[in-house]
């Protein structure tokens, strides 16, 4: 890997959690209230992997600092951009191969290298 290599970073997945003090389920607008209904934070399933972040990806990206050995590079970073289209430095972690060996772990995140050649 060098700096500047097309990456696919997939974020670890974390179940959502209760809201501190909300009492009670989220309620819901009713069905002919006027305006747009607000669709309901977490809908995935998953908060955003850092604050800021829209969507949970998989997010495309360009290794920034290669580190560590073939095939992980763990140490390495890289740019990638969210849904909306905004910069994160990101760590790597462990490659996909990897992480499929160790039995895709939802909680881990991983990421591929972009072939070019398809």
């Amino acid at each position: 890997m060098s700096q500047g290599t097309r990456v696919i970073w997939f974020a670890p997945y974390q179940p959502p959690g209760p809201t501190p003090n909300s009492g009670g389920p989220t309620p819901v607008p009713y069905a002919q209230a006027p305006g747009v209904a607000p669709i309901p934070q977490n809908i995935a399933g998953s908060p955003p992997p850092y604050p800021g972040m829209t969507g949970t990806g998989p997010f495309p990206g360009l290794c920034q600092s290669p580190a560590g050995a073939a095939p992980d590079f763990i140490g390495s970073t890289a740019i990638v951009h969210d849904a909306r289209g905004a910069p994160f430095l990101v760590q790597l972690g462990v490659n996909a191969t990897t992480w499929a060996s160790q039995g895709s772990p939802s909680s881990v995140a991983h990421w591929s290298f972009v072939d070019l050649s398809a």
